[in-house]
């Protein structure tokens, strides 16, 4: 999820709809959402929702996440192929929980409950991680942010007093693992430090720790909890990982507004912006497939224009996603932009964000899932 683009723009989304599926004439709702025997490969496409909060969608393409508000916090899992979806499972009050993630076997990662703590979701029902901390800095325990792609891997934030520490939990275990606090401050207390996004084998994670000037310092640690700041010396702007692929090499993120591609083998890249998008605009790389050679998101601010969905590869450059699909032979309406792309299956043809629609008018807001035929990749 995010996941911070994503909800900056799902927020605005807040109230534009029933939350029933918008596009898709085959969307009515089930118990039973499992993918089905195999067959043909499906047409490329793209259907809308009226979903709030587009989360993400498993490594093979087949499931999607979404958070419906209209109601309460409720999870929804949309097949993609039959746009049916299963019963929503309830998170908790709108104003306080958020689901981020999803994993192939179905497992949600999210900000659970009242307090709210990181919660798993099993396919049958939520499971809280205890804190190994004594005093958190309100009621709050923690936060879920994301699960790797067999569900046995969470990261994500636990309260420490008011200082978060990022923690790893792996499946079976009693209590979360705390991973290395990085950064620093000059307040008498321990840094921020945040598990955003963690890689579909488990065994690396990445989001920021503060560091000294700036809020946000992009940050990655290893299985065994030892982490390291991207650029501890560049304290200029903030910055955070926001995606990462299945192996965890390769990373990407926001840094000064800008986005970025990093691994250990080719340094930091910088992401361009596409040419109908301002100067200065901020740039969210939310998702990347599973290879790392496919980052999506979205560029531009949600407050002051309208926000435009990407894809980028060493190879092509950064492309207007919009433009990409309606080549592709996709029918997007004319007033109808993608905003972002919040999650992608490994492969990449597979993609869910947020879309605005009515450009011209109201300017409403959808959820969107993309199939892509590869060759346009």
């Amino acid at each position: 999820m995010t996941k911070l683009f994503g909800l900056v723009l799902s927020l605005a989304a807040v109230g534009c709809g029933d939350n029933t599926p918008a596009s898709a004439p085959d969307a009515t709702p089930t118990t039973d959402a499992a993918p089905d025997a195999p067959g043909p490969p499906p047409s490329p496409r793209i259907t809308f929702f009226d979903y709030a909060i587009a989360v993400d969608v498993t490594p093979d393409g087949r499931t999607a996440v979404f958070e419906d508000l209209s109601d309460g916090a409720l999870a929804v899992e949309v097949d993609t192929v039959t746009g049916l979806a299963a019963t929503p499972i309830d998170v908790g009050d709108p104003a306080r929980v958020l689901v981020t993630g999803i994993s192939q076997n179905r497992h949600l990662s999210a900000l659970h409950g009242e307090p709210v703590t990181a919660g798993v979701h099993d396919g049958t029902a939520w499971h809280d991680l205890p804190s190994p901390y004594a005093t958190p800095c309100g009621a709050d325990v923690g936060a879920g942010w994301d699960v790797s792609a067999d569900g046995t891997v969470v990261v994500g934030m636990m309260w420490n007093g008011c200082s978060p520490v990022a923690f790893r939990w792996v499946e079976g275990a009693a209590a979360v693992t705390p991973l290395q606090v990085l950064g620093s401050v000059t307040a008498i207390r321990a840094p921020t430090n945040r598990a955003t996004v963690v890689s579909d084998d488990g065994q690396v994670a990445a989001g920021y720790a503060e560091n000294l000037a700036v809020d946000r310092s992009p940050a990655i640690w290893a299985a065994d909890g030892t982490g390291f700041l991207i650029d501890p010396a560049f304290q200029d702007a903030p910055g955070e990982v926001l995606s990462i692929n299945a192996d965890g090499s390769r990373v990407a993120g926001i840094w000064a507004n800008e986005g970025f591609v990093w691994s250990s083998a080719g340094g930091k890249q910088t992401i361009p912006l596409l040419a109908t998008v301002l100067g200065g605009d901020p740039v969210y790389p939310n998702a990347m497939s599973g290879d790392g050679t496919l980052v999506f998101g979205g560029m531009g601010s949600a407050f002051s224009s309208i926000p435009v969905a990407f894809v980028w590869s060493e190879a092509k450059g950064s492309r207007d996603l919009t433009t990409l699909a309606r080549d592709a032979g996709i029918a997007i309406p004319a007033d109808t932009q993608l905003g972002s792309v919040l999650g992608a299956s490994a492969d990449g043809t597979v993609l869910v964000g947020i879309a605005t629609t009515d450009i011209n008018g109201a300017g409403l807001q959808k959820s969107f899932v993309l199939r892509l035929p590869a060759a346009s990749l």
